[in-house]
């Protein structure tokens, strides 16, 4: 079992969907039908730990999700985060709560990269 992960035990993945310019690293990643994230790690029953890197111009559209809470910390760069009707522009040491039901999208506001921790709790 693994208790530890860190950049250069997981590979980069590029990110899936309606992600523009990005990639994750998945540390931990929940049992689900799509394993597209999965490591060789611990699988929690209930969390997802992954570090998102976006270059310049990356962003990610409007969308919420009906049973999934999520949290951004925010570890490089800036982040223009928009929840819940709300925007802000976020830096380093900013975390960022997203409640389920919730309408949220970012974009990398910055000129370098967004490196941001993505923390969830699925159903």
């Amino acid at each position: 079992m693994k208790f530890f992960a860190d950049t250069k035990g997981t590979e980069a993945v590029p990110l899936a969907g309606s992600h523009v310019g990005g990639v994750v690293h998945p540390f931990f990643t929940h049992q689900s039908k799509d394993n597209r994230y999965r490591t060789g790690s611990v699988t929690p029953e209930k969390l997802d730990i992954h570090l998102h890197h976006y270059g310049p111009g990356g962003f990610t559209p409007p969308s919420s999700h009906k049973a999934v809470e999520q949290a951004y910390f925010v570890i490089k760069g800036r982040m223009r985060a928009k929840v819940g009707g709300e925007e802000r522009l976020a830096g380093p040491e900013t975390c960022i709560m997203i409640p389920r039901n919730t309408e949220h999208s970012f974009e990398n506001a910055g000129k370098g990269d967004l490196i941001f921790l993505f923390i969830q709790c699925p159903p």
